[in-house]
């Protein structure tokens, strides 16, 4: 390392400094050091199209904002919430899924299907966490999709069919003492269908 350095007398011509010999500072007849090298380094324009000089602050925030949503709107990944499934909430999908693809493919790619699914993947999913409950999944030509879930632990059933017309959901609850209660609801009427699933596991 010492090598590498060059001891060059200052101006006072008493004290000394030490430079790396790539970064010598030269002193000329007129006491002033050379003008700095330009920079190697080349300069690029940023990839939003505008600055805050070219406008006032909340015109340059919105279209920033418009540019980074455009770069970012990109497709998701439809697997990519499978990873912050819980174990029973997979083992539920994945039987689920298991029953709709033993299907007939008429039944399988119809619009009862498709609306199962949906129920499975979105408040139904709560069905894994109900104690002593096994789903499975029913099909037939006239009937079309239904889901039927049983506990063992309370002796009550829920069945979810499926309409393919509407989109709508008949609910049929029978209870420990074989009593039957029936009623329809939208796909969307999130807190019915959830408390349908909550009565399979009260007493």
């Amino acid at each position: 390392m010492a090598e590498l350095l060059t001891r060059t007398p200052n101006i006072a011509e008493r004290l000394s400094q030490y430079s790396d010999q790539s970064f010598v500072v030269v002193i000329g007849p007129s006491g002033a050091a050379p003008p700095p090298q330009p920079s190697r380094r080349v300069w690029k324009s940023p990839a939003v199209g505008a600055t805050v000089s070219d406008s006032n602050a909340a015109d340059w925030v919105a279209r920033t904002f418009h540019y980074v949503g455009k770069a970012q709107d990109v497709e998701p990944d439809p697997d990519a919430g499978r990873i912050f499934l819980s174990p029973p909430e997979a083992q539920f999908l994945n039987q689920i899924r298991k029953d709709l693809d033993e299907l007939s493919e008429s039944l399988r790619s119809s619009p009862g299907a498709e609306l199962c699914r949906r129920f499975a993947e979105g408040v139904g999913i709560a069905l894994a966490f109900v104690a002593g409950a096994r789903c499975a999944v029913f099909g037939d030509e006239e009937d079309g999709v239904e889901l039927v879930a049983h506990s063992r632990a309370s002796m009550r059933q829920v069945s979810f069919e499926f309409n393919p017309k509407d989109s709508s959901i008949n609910i049929i609850s029978i209870d420990e003492e074989i009593r039957r209660f029936e009623r329809s609801c939208g796909i969307d009427k999130v807190r019915t269908l959830a408390e349908a699933i909550a009565w399979l596991s009260s007493r």
